[in-house]
């Protein structure tokens, strides 16, 4: 059995649901541990990465959903480079 998934993308790069949608679907399926990632800002190709204004949102809505969920399921937040 799957217990964890550490590398989860949401719609604040180029994911296509949101942080809380991908907590709740790993929390139906029975996860303990979920690390939500993003990519992080570059300038060079914005097509694929958070925006320089969503880092500070991304990092609330993590922390924010680590406290909701948290006698349901581990949440982690991670940055890719």
């Amino acid at each position: 059995m799957i217990y964890s998934d550490l590398h989860m993308h949401t719609t604040f790069c180029d994911g296509k649901n949101s942080a809380e949608e991908m907590v709740v679907s790993a929390i139906e399926k029975g996860l303990k541990t979920v690390g939500v990632c993003t990519h992080s800002y570059t300038d060079i190709d914005l097509s694929y990465c958070i925006k320089q204004e969503d880092i500070k949102v991304f990092q609330a809505e993590m922390a924010r959903l680590k406290e909701k969920y948290k006698d349901k399921i581990k949440v982690l937040c991670g940055v890719e480079q």
